[in-house]
């Protein structure tokens, strides 16, 4: 699937991610910290982008839906958001695959945790 790279720059959820990555750049050089570095940062917004390809090839929906669903659900920091458990790779014909695109597909937001662990009491 061909990525194009000026049209997704300028989609709501690549911008959000952007903005989250030059916040805490700009808040590391501020206040450095031993653990979070602007290195650390990059790699994993470069992992994030990666891993939308990934998705974008598998399940074959354009990168940018992606990214603007996984923005639109995220409501925490997006270092701790986007992990390898949350958004996992996928094996060519998998019945996980075919989940996650459902997941992607779906026109509703996912509850939040507090709805969710108040209804199942």
């Amino acid at each position: 699937m061909k990525i194009d790279w000026k049209y997704l720059a300028s989609t709501p959820g690549y911008i959000s991610l952007k903005a989250a990555y030059i916040r805490d750049v700009k808040e590391s050089t501020e206040h450095p910290r031993p653990m979070r570095n602007k290195a650390e940062f990059l790699h994993h917004f470069i992992w994030v982008i990666g891993r939308a390809k990934h998705y974008s090839h598998h399940l074959k929906i354009p990168i940018e839906d992606i990214l603007n669903k996984w923005e639109a659900c995220r409501d925490y920091w997006w270092l701790n958001y986007y992990q390898n458990s949350r958004q996992p790779k996928f094996h060519t014909h998998s019945s996980y695959a075919k989940k996650w695109k459902t997941k992607l597909e779906s026109k509703k937001d996912p509850p939040r945790w507090d709805e969710w662990k108040f209804k199942h009491r």
